[in-house]
């Protein structure tokens, strides 16, 4: 009697975990929630280029694609959790902060000034422009310069930025004329 019972209890006791099949579906649905969440933090952060985000998103869905087949092909409970937290911090890893966007605009106003200082020697070093020439375009560089500044200090994402600094670059540069 004493053995039947015990029987039971430990029949009673036991309790089958979730069908396989069941715990790699949610698996999979908590990673495909966290890419998901990473490629929505890549797409806000205004301090990464367009690039950086697609770039940073399909690191995002390649880690998505391994951590699914590995949850597929775990072959019990532990695997298939050990798959996925591995697949949740390989997703998690995809997304990389930019720099910030005040240093960005340090940079980018820094290689602007270089661009001036290298026209402005094109100008000085042009025989052909007389002393007037020579004066009117080096203010032209100067405007073009804090123009191109008050640009890039508008500029509220990461690519407005380089494309600010580029316009101005090229227009800095279009002011020397033979």
């Amino acid at each position: 009697r004493r053995v039947l019972f015990r029987s039971q209890q430990i029949t009673a006791a036991y309790q089958p975990g979730a069908p396989l099949a069941d715990q790699k579906a949610a698996q999979k649905k908590a990673l495909k929630t966290e890419r998901d969440r990473i490629a929505d933090v890549s797409y806000n952060d205004y301090a990464l280029t367009l690039a950086e985000t697609k770039q940073q998103t399909s690191v995002a869905d390649q880690a998505l694609a391994d951590a699914s087949a590995a949850v597929d092909a775990a072959a019990s409970a532990d695997a298939i959790n050990k798959a996925a937290a591995s697949g949740l911090k390989q997703i998690a890893a995809a997304y990389q902060p930019g720099v910030p966007l005040a240093d960005q605009r340090v940079k980018k106003k820094q290689a602007l000034a270089d661009t001036a200082t290298k026209a402005k020697q094109f100008i000085q070093s042009d025989r052909t422009l007389t002393t007037a020439e020579k004066k009117t375009q080096l203010a032209g560089v100067d405007t073009k310069l804090t123009d191109g500044e008050a640009a890039i200090d508008a500029a509220n994402t990461a690519d407005k930025i380089n494309k600010a600094e580029a316009t101005s670059a090229s227009a800095i540069l279009n002011v020397h004329q033979r």
